[in-house]
């Protein structure tokens, strides 16, 4: 099994977790990549000591936060009923990373691997279906309202 066949066993990508917001589509698919890169690669022993897996998970923390970033700015462009709620899931999301990563600080465990992969696919599938797919109706729908005519 190629490392391509691999990383889309852990951790899918299909068309249901599509927003139709081309550039968020391109984070999440990016985001997607990168922490199963990141398991293999822990998994494998290529990234092995505390300080290793703490930058790989620091860099992984910054691109959600930059993702974020870049969702809660199109949920301001349209005024998004529920921008607030959803940026308080953002916010627990980076929150339970942060906790994640200083335990990978401490020393990597298999344990710790395998609650950070819990954790972001089960948050990044239901969150994805949840309110980033709502989202995007909404903001298409918005979106539709205000173009030039």
């Amino acid at each position: 099994m190629s490392v391509i066949e691999m990383i889309h066993k852990l951790l899918p990508w299909n068309q249901e977790l599509e927003t139709g917001i081309q550039v968020v589509d391109e984070q999440h698919l990016e985001f997607f990549k990168r922490l199963n890169t990141f398991i293999l690669r822990v998994k494998g022993g290529q990234i092995s000591g505390a300080k290793a897996a703490a930058d790989q998970m620091d860099y992984l923390s910054y691109y959600i936060m930059m993702h974020f970033n870049t969702e809660e700015g199109y949920m301001v462009q349209c005024n998004d009923v529920k921008y607030r709620e959803h940026q308080a899931e953002h916010k627990h999301l980076i929150f339970e990373v942060k906790a994640l990563s200083a335990r990978l600080k401490a020393g990597v465990s298999e344990e710790v691997v395998e609650d950070l992969f819990a954790l972001l696919s089960q948050w990044v599938h239901q969150h994805i279906l949840t309110w980033d797919v709502e989202f995007a109706a909404r903001y298409r729908a918005w979106e539709m309202e205000h173009q030039p005519t």
